[in-house]
């Protein structure tokens, strides 16, 4: 297969030659062109038509934001924003996503050695998940060309995958209370789509666990508020889950809902388990809601690499008759943890992440429009 052909973007020239040793040794990627400024970005972009851009965000001469907007103008191209794990950088990542990026990776400025460790468990198969979508659907993502429509069409349909149309709705007499997220690659551009697109009556509370830095899940979540009609806030121990509000779990923490008594549940953020691969962890926030809440729920799929989750959506199934909604392929970023519950036959619903929002609205309020 041919090689994914990377453009490097960062003003750091020892970080670049890390980033292109590691990038090349995993075999499949070829690092065509490296770029130490936003204006350099702009030309190397149309000159060399990378599959995929690496983009600093601070740099001298023109910073990654100013070159991503003059990119995807003239050279529409996937691009994952480098990041420094800081609030101020957060903000600026969730903008650059707003403007186009597909996704970011947070880099260490001082543990090089962690550096390391990232590009290649985090940083490269970004890089292959990316590519792999842009080969299949074209880019921008949502210009899906009819052929490869029906070459998915087709694929979905060998698989058996269980698709329900929003006018087809399972029959719900009960109010659900309760709607449990789990979103990690793509995620924060399918949350903001998902949450902003959420009526202010919203009747039920809603958890997320977001694959996510500490330190951007209170920036991303700020930013949801602002955007959205519901409340969205990083949770804290003793939170409740209530109609309208929105709880993200802390990024390296995870989120536990309390033992379930009469009144409005309640969550508790904590460390444990710290062997987890990921945190936060979709799997320990849903295995918790399928053993101490006894009520019907929901469970939403959205975009990410890996299975997380999977695992405790089907307790969740299981135990109190949660309702799973899926994201399609088309519209993930990354069609992994989405898969993952569609493959292991418990999705009653996969959707356009556009469509997600009116059908969970529907849902919640037992079919109610």
């Amino acid at each position: 297969m041919e090689k994914i052909k990377v453009l490097i973007v960062d003003d750091s020239s020892f970080l670049r030659k890390i980033m292109k040793k590691i990038m090349e040794e995993s075999g499949k990627i070829e690092v065509i062109g490296e770029a130490a400024n936003g204006k350099e970005a702009i030309e190397k972009s149309a000159e060399l038509k990378p599959d995929i851009i690496t983009l600093d965000i601070n740099m001298p001469i023109m910073s990654g934001l100013e070159a991503l907007e003059i990119i995807m103008k003239e050279n529409p191209t996937p691009i994952i924003m480098v990041s420094s794990l800081t609030t101020e950088d957060a903000e600026v990542t969730f903008e650059a996503l707003e403007k186009g990026a597909v996704e970011f990776f947070p880099k260490q400025t001082k543990n090089f050695n962690e550096n390391i460790k990232t590009i290649r468990e985090e940083l490269i198969p970004k890089i292959e998940n990316i590519a792999r979508k842009k080969r299949l659907f074209g880019f921008p993502f949502s210009s899906m060309k009819g052929v490869q429509r029906r070459a998915v069409e087709k694929k979905q349909e060998e698989k058996k995958l269980i698709t329900v149309q929003p006018e087809r709705d399972l029959v719900i007499k009960e109010q659900i209370k309760l709607v449990v997220v789990g979103s990690s690659t793509g995620g924060p551009n399918a949350l903001q789509t998902m949450l902003t697109s959420l009526p202010q009556d919203f009747p039920a509370g809603m958890i997320i666990s977001q694959h996510m830095p500490a330190t951007f899940t209170g920036a991303f979540a700020d930013r949801m508020n602002r955007f959205s009609k519901v409340q969205v806030k990083e949770a804290k121990t003793g939170d409740k889950v209530e109609p309208g509000v929105v709880l993200i779990t802390p990024g390296g923490q995870h989120m536990y809902l309390k033992k379930y008594r009469a009144g409005v549940p309640e969550v508790i953020i904590s460390e444990e388990p710290k062997t987890a691969i990921y945190k936060p962890s979709v799997t320990v926030m849903a295995k918790s809601v399928a053993e101490n809440y006894p009520k019907r729920t929901v469970g939403v799929m959205l975009t990410g690499m890996g299975s997380d989750g999977k695992d405790g959506f089907v307790e969740m199934k299981k135990r109190n008759r949660a309702i799973i909604i899926a994201q399609d392929e088309e519209s993930c970023v990354v069609y992994g943890m989405p898969k993952a519950v569609v493959d292991a036959g418990i999705a009653d619903y996969v959707l356009d992440i556009k469509q997600i929002a009116p059908t969970l609205n529907r849902i919640v309020r037992g079919n109610k429009d």
